[in-house]
């Protein structure tokens, strides 16, 4: 488990420290929502050969990443049994679990867990899949009444589908509908009552929107995608009820393959776009390669595989999109060309709206392994050759430094670095 901040730089890493002489994690998913705590979830192998399965549920302290607790929810001699797959956090601070239950010959069954906030089993209820062929609850939400509402779909090599399931705070079955011809990846309640999914429509990447009874209301498509197969893998909603959605797609160049896509609270897009980065090799189809979260602002992150060539260790890639756009207009340029024989340049990227608070500072053609000191101030200027070097300092009046924690950047391998701004601590 690695945490970031806001600028991507790594605060520290966690190792689960998982006790065998072969022994990892599959099928892993987390939950950082509520301040102060990290749930990671996942399935244990313990067996190199025999794969022996547990379901793990470890609670971490988000400050530094030490574990908090550790449960095992289920021991299994067969590889499939309880299988977990989501965990959520609910508006009290339960955990709710995700996946499927191996009925040890008679095919699987979606499952569902909820666990107090130290790790207690609530309940748990294994759905009966009857008729439907074997699926696995694949993502799940709970609401502030305690009723959960799962997202399942068929194993691999089935006809895709989406079934949405309804269940009340004690695990009483409420509704159940099948959809086919889709495909979901990812479940979103909605701050408007509807239910959310990230998947495919007829094997193109869509949302697709249900009510809160789980009827469903239409899919919407990713521009982006252009007409190319793919799916959509997760999704996040803002304040503002924008619901913010990563994906692939099965076609183009090896670093055009993530896909970025907002919509409104109507389901109508407001924009896509290709990122760099793939998905990694998956242990299963049902789930995506590609994640999403938010920042404190509502900027998306994404993950994704990079693209690097060659046959060791793959290498993940964190990006980080700003909403809005090129914020202000540019003056005293071109700078001085650097060692580098270019021009350096910033940028203020955001929105103009002070009261969203958020703007960031994108520079670039800077040397790399440099330390870049970024200054401020109300008013223009012009001083050239300033403190005796060869750049011009294009400020006046009382000038400001970034010198607090972590705003003293150093450029990356393209020499680029960034800082984003807390408006009302701006330094005069």
């Amino acid at each position: 488990v690695t945490k970031l901040d806001p600028a991507g730089t790594v605060q520290w890493h966690s190792n689960l420290g998982i006790v065998g002489t072969f022994s990892f994690l599959q099928y892993t998913d987390i939950d950082a929502s509520i301040p102060g705590d990290v749930v990671l979830s996942g399935v244990r192998i313990t067996d190199k050969f025999i794969k022996l399965p547990f379901d793990d549920v470890v609670m971490l302290r988000a400050s530094d990443g030490t574990i908090r607790w550790r449960k095992t929810a289920t021991a299994s001699t067969t590889r499939d049994q309880g299988l977990l797959t989501s965990v959520q956090r609910g508006p009290s601070g339960e955990i709710l679990l995700a996946g499927q239950t191996d009925t040890l010959g008679h095919g699987f069954l979606p499952r569902v867990v909820v666990m107090s906030a130290n790790g207690a089993v609530q309940w748990h209820a294994s759905l009966d899949a009857a008729g439907m062929g074997d699926r696995t609850a694949i993502d799940a939400t709970i609401n502030a009444t305690g009723q959960v509402t799962l997202l399942s779909v068929p194993s691999p090599g089935a006809i895709p589908s989406v079934r949405i399931t309804r269940l009340d705070a004690n695990g009483a079955l409420l509704s159940d509908v099948v959809r086919g011809s889709s495909g979901g990846r990812a479940l979103l309640s909605h701050p408007n009552g509807e239910f959310w999914v990230a998947g495919a429509a007829t094997g193109d990447p869509a949302i697709l929107r249900y009510d809160g009874t789980g009827q469903f209301i239409a899919s919407h498509g990713v521009t982006a995608a252009a007409g190319q197969p793919g799916t959509m893998d997760r999704l996040v909603v803002d304040p503002q009820g924008t619901v913010h959605a990563v994906g692939t797609r099965e076609a183009g160049s090896p670093t055009d393959l993530t896909l970025l896509a907002a919509f409104d609270p109507s389901g109508a897009e407001l924009h896509s776009q290709s990122l760099e980065g793939k998905p990694p090799v998956l242990v299963d189809e049902r789930f995506g390669g590609v994640d999403i979260a938010l920042d404190h602002r509502g900027n998306p992150l994404t993950l994704a595989q990079s693209p690097v060539a060659g046959t060791g260790p793959f290498q993940l890639i964190v990006t980080k999109t700003i909403e809005g756009g090129i914020v202000g207009t540019s003056y005293c340029g071109p700078a001085v060309p650097n060692s580098t024989g270019l021009p350096a340049s910033i940028e203020l990227v955001g929105t103009a709206d002070a009261g969203l608070n958020n703007l960031s500072l994108r520079l670039s053609n800077l040397p790399v392994s440099t330390f870049a000191l970024i200054l401020g101030s109300r008013n223009q200027g012009l001083v050239t050759q300033v403190g005796g070097g060869q750049g011009t300092l294009c400020l006046g009046g009382a000038i400001g430094r970034y010198v607090g924690p972590g705003q003293v950047r150093i450029p990356d391998a393209q020499g680029a670095a960034y800082l984003q701004l807390e408006l009302i601590t701006m330094p005069q």
